[in-house]
C-alpha cells in the first residue's frame, strides 16, 4: 500500500524488528527506496528525489524536479535516474543532485508520457522501455537517443543487454532479442511466453534469462533463439 514514510531496517534487528530509522517525505513514495554500497535513494510523488546516509539516514542532498516521479528510480554508476510525469528521463549527479541531463520523450498521449521502466546501465549506453510501446537506447554521458524500436505493447519490465543484445518484455506476454550495432538496431528474434504480460524487471543468468509475469510464473528463456527451457 502507499505509504509517505521512508524506513530502513537493517538484518541486525531482525529479531527485535526495531526501525534503524525513518524519515517522513511528507508526499506518497513513488516506487520503492533503491540503494547502493553507501546511499538510500527514494522519490515523493511531489517531485522531490532524496539521498540518504544508508546508516543513519541522514538527508545527503534533495532536489525538486518538474511534475511528478512515476515508478522506481534506477541507480547507476554516478546517476540515478527519474522518470516523470512530464514525460522525461532525468539523470541527477550521485553527487550533489544536480540535473545531469534530461529526456524528453516527446509524446503527447498521457499514459505515454507518465511512465517509463527503470534503466538499464550500460557501459555507454542506457535502455529502458516506454508505455508507447518502445524499447529506446540514449547515450549514458548526455542522454541523447540512439534508437528506439517499437515492440507489441507497453515496456514496464527493465530491460536488460548481454554481449551487445538487449532482451525486453512487454505487457502482452513477448519477449525480443534486439541487436544494438553501430548502425542502429536489428530484431534477432520475438516470442510469445504465456498469457499474462510482464511487469517484473528481467533477470540477466549465465545461459538464460529470466522472467516473471503477472500471474507468478517464472520462465528461463534461452539467449540464442529464444527457447523456454522450462
Amino acid at each position: 500500500s502507499a505509504t509517505r514514510d521512508i524506513w530502513v531496517g537493517a538484518v541486525a534487528d531482525a529479531i527485535s524488528g526495531q526501525d534503524v530509522w525513518t524519515y517522513d517525505t511528507k508526499s506518497i513514495l513513488s516506487g520503492e527506496p533503491q540503494t547502493d554500497d553507501s546511499w538510500v535513494y527514494a522519490a515523493g510523488r511531489n517531485g522531490k528525489v532524496y539521498q540518504f546516509e544508508r546508516s543513519t539516514g541522514q538527508v545527503a542532498w534533495t532536489v525538486q524536479v518538474e511534475g511528478e516521479v512515476q515508478g522506481k528510480l534506477s541507480v547507476g554508476s554516478d546517476h540515478v535516474y527519474a522518470g516523470t510525469s512530464q514525460g522525461a528521463l532525468i539523470a541527477l549527479n550521485k553527487k550533489d543532485g544536480s540535473i545531469a541531463w534530461e529526456y524528453e520523450s516527446g509524446e503527447t498521449e498521457a499514459r505515454s508520457r507518465q511512465f517509463f521502466s527503470s534503466v538499464w546501465e550500460g557501459k555507454d549506453r542506457l535502455y529502458l522501455g516506454t508505455a508507447s510501446s518502445q524499447v529506446i537506447c540514449l547515450g549514458a554521458e548526455n542522454g541523447e537517443l540512439r534508437w528506439n524500436f517499437r515492440v507489441s505493447d507497453w515496456v514496464r519490465s527493465r530491460p536488460i543487454e548481454v554481449d551487445g543484445v538487449v532482451y525486453a518484455a512487454t505487457l502482452d506476454s513477448r519477449l525480443y532479442a534486439l541487436q544494438d550495432g553501430p548502425d542502429g538496431v536489428t530484431e534477432l528474434w520475438s516470442n510469445y511466453l504465456g498469457q499474462h504480460g510482464f511487469t517484473a524487471d528481467l533477470v540477466a543468468g549465465e545461459s538464460a534469462i529470466l522472467s516473471a509475469d503477472r500471474k507468478f510464473m517464472l520462465y528461463s528463456v534461452g539467449y540464442d533463439e529464444g527457447t523456454t527451457r522450462w
